[in-house]
Protein backbone atom coordinates (compact mmCIF):
# COMPACT_ATOMS: atom_id res chain seq x y z
CA UNK A 1 0.00 0.00 0.00
CA UNK A 2 1.52 3.48 -0.95
CA UNK A 3 0.68 6.13 1.65
CA UNK A 4 2.79 8.78 -0.23
CA UNK A 5 1.91 10.19 -3.38
CA UNK A 6 4.29 11.52 -5.87
CA UNK A 7 3.19 13.75 -8.77
CA UNK A 8 6.24 12.26 -10.87
CA UNK A 9 4.23 9.41 -10.32
CA UNK A 10 7.50 7.33 -9.01
CA UNK A 11 4.91 6.29 -5.87
CA UNK A 12 3.01 4.14 -8.91
CA UNK A 13 6.22 2.21 -9.95
CA UNK A 14 7.76 -1.80 -8.10
CA UNK A 15 10.55 -1.47 -7.01
CA UNK A 16 12.07 -2.90 -9.72
CA UNK A 17 11.10 -0.25 -12.21
CA UNK A 18 11.83 2.40 -9.91
CA UNK A 19 15.53 0.70 -10.01
CA UNK A 20 15.34 0.15 -14.24
CA UNK A 21 14.69 3.97 -13.98
CA UNK A 22 17.02 4.98 -11.39
CA UNK A 23 19.53 3.07 -13.97
CA UNK A 24 18.66 5.07 -16.80
CA UNK A 25 19.58 8.58 -15.01
CA UNK A 26 23.17 7.23 -14.59
CA UNK A 27 23.33 7.66 -18.08
CA UNK A 28 21.65 10.68 -19.78
CA UNK A 29 22.09 8.70 -23.36
CA UNK A 30 19.83 5.88 -21.28
CA UNK A 31 17.67 8.33 -19.71
CA UNK A 32 16.82 9.87 -22.56
CA UNK A 33 15.90 6.36 -24.15
CA UNK A 34 13.67 5.66 -21.38
CA UNK A 35 10.19 7.40 -21.89
CA UNK A 36 8.89 6.64 -18.79
CA UNK A 37 11.67 7.94 -16.74
CA UNK A 38 11.54 11.75 -19.01
CA UNK A 39 7.94 11.39 -18.89
CA UNK A 40 8.41 11.39 -15.03
CA UNK A 41 10.90 14.07 -15.48
CA UNK A 42 9.10 16.54 -16.87
CA UNK A 43 6.04 16.17 -14.61
CA UNK A 44 8.42 16.58 -11.45
CA UNK A 45 9.26 19.77 -13.05
CA UNK A 46 5.79 20.91 -14.42
CA UNK A 47 6.03 24.20 -13.00
CA UNK A 48 6.09 28.12 -14.25
CA UNK A 49 8.75 29.08 -15.22
CA UNK A 50 9.88 26.41 -16.86
CA UNK A 51 13.48 25.30 -15.69
CA UNK A 52 16.10 25.55 -18.19
CA UNK A 53 16.54 21.52 -18.07
CA UNK A 54 13.34 21.00 -19.46
CA UNK A 55 13.78 23.32 -22.12
CA UNK A 56 16.93 21.36 -22.74
CA UNK A 57 15.02 18.49 -22.95
CA UNK A 58 12.86 20.11 -25.56
CA UNK A 59 15.65 20.93 -27.66
CA UNK A 60 17.66 17.21 -28.06
CA UNK A 61 14.37 16.17 -28.56
CA UNK A 62 14.03 18.83 -31.78
CA UNK A 63 17.04 17.74 -32.96
CA UNK A 64 16.69 14.00 -32.73
CA UNK A 65 13.28 14.63 -34.94
CA UNK A 66 15.46 16.40 -37.33
CA UNK A 67 18.06 14.06 -37.54
CA UNK A 68 15.39 11.48 -38.70
CA UNK A 69 15.19 13.70 -41.81
CA UNK A 70 17.60 16.67 -41.79
CA UNK A 71 16.49 18.03 -45.25
CA UNK A 72 13.17 19.37 -42.60
CA UNK A 73 15.53 21.76 -41.73
CA UNK A 74 14.80 23.59 -44.86
CA UNK A 75 11.24 24.01 -44.25
CA UNK A 76 10.17 27.00 -42.09
CA UNK A 77 7.95 25.06 -40.25
CA UNK A 78 7.01 25.88 -36.41
CA UNK A 79 9.71 23.33 -34.59
CA UNK A 80 12.23 24.36 -37.53
CA UNK A 81 11.86 27.97 -35.91
CA UNK A 82 11.47 26.98 -32.77
CA UNK A 83 14.74 25.45 -32.13
CA UNK A 84 16.61 27.84 -34.41
CA UNK A 85 15.31 30.28 -31.71
CA UNK A 86 15.89 28.93 -28.80
CA UNK A 87 19.92 27.03 -29.37
CA UNK A 88 23.01 28.50 -28.68
CA UNK A 89 23.44 31.24 -31.38
CA UNK A 90 26.61 29.13 -32.53
CA UNK A 91 24.79 26.05 -33.42
CA UNK A 92 21.82 28.01 -34.74
CA UNK A 93 24.64 29.35 -37.74
CA UNK A 94 26.40 26.27 -38.24
CA UNK A 95 22.99 25.05 -38.85
CA UNK A 96 22.20 27.64 -41.12
CA UNK A 97 25.39 27.88 -42.56
CA UNK A 98 24.89 23.88 -43.86
CA UNK A 99 24.94 23.11 -47.34
CA UNK A 100 23.68 18.80 -47.26
CA UNK A 101 22.39 16.30 -44.48
CA UNK A 102 25.30 15.08 -43.59
CA UNK A 103 26.87 18.86 -42.18
CA UNK A 104 23.11 19.13 -40.84
CA UNK A 105 23.42 15.40 -38.69
CA UNK A 106 26.78 16.60 -37.48
CA UNK A 107 25.75 20.26 -36.07
CA UNK A 108 22.62 18.15 -34.70
CA UNK A 109 24.71 15.71 -33.09
CA UNK A 110 26.76 18.57 -31.27
CA UNK A 111 23.49 19.91 -30.16
CA UNK A 112 22.48 16.56 -28.96
CA UNK A 113 25.77 16.19 -26.78
CA UNK A 114 26.01 19.69 -25.45
CA UNK A 115 22.29 20.07 -24.29
CA UNK A 116 22.51 16.12 -23.24
CA UNK A 117 25.47 17.41 -20.99
CA UNK A 118 23.56 20.74 -19.71
CA UNK A 119 20.61 18.25 -18.87
CA UNK A 120 22.80 15.99 -16.52
CA UNK A 121 24.37 19.04 -15.21
CA UNK A 122 21.25 20.60 -14.38
CA UNK A 123 20.35 21.34 -10.65
CA UNK A 124 16.81 19.14 -12.06
CA UNK A 125 18.52 16.24 -13.45
CA UNK A 126 20.41 16.08 -9.81
CA UNK A 127 16.99 16.56 -7.28
CA UNK A 128 15.12 13.74 -9.68
CA UNK A 129 18.14 11.28 -9.13
CA UNK A 130 18.04 12.14 -5.17
CA UNK A 131 13.97 12.08 -5.37
CA UNK A 132 14.06 8.50 -7.25
CA UNK A 133 16.75 7.15 -4.64
CA UNK A 134 14.60 8.25 -2.29
CA UNK A 135 11.81 6.57 -3.45
CA UNK A 136 13.31 3.58 -3.59
CA UNK A 137 15.13 3.55 -0.05
CA UNK A 138 11.07 4.05 1.48
CA UNK A 139 9.75 1.07 -1.05
CA UNK A 140 13.31 -0.78 0.61
CA UNK A 141 11.62 0.28 3.73
CA UNK A 142 7.87 -0.67 3.31
CA UNK A 143 9.18 -3.89 2.12
CA UNK A 144 11.51 -4.62 5.43
CA UNK A 145 8.48 -3.73 7.59
CA UNK A 146 5.81 -6.44 5.93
Amino acid sequence: MDLLKCACGCDKLSKDELEKIINSTHRVKDFLNNKEAVDMFKTMFATTPTPKAVFYLEYINMAKGFMENPSRLNVEDDSHGTLMGSIDEQFADDLYNCTNDASKTAVLEKIINEYSLRLSMSEEYKKFQEKLKKAYQGKETIRKSD
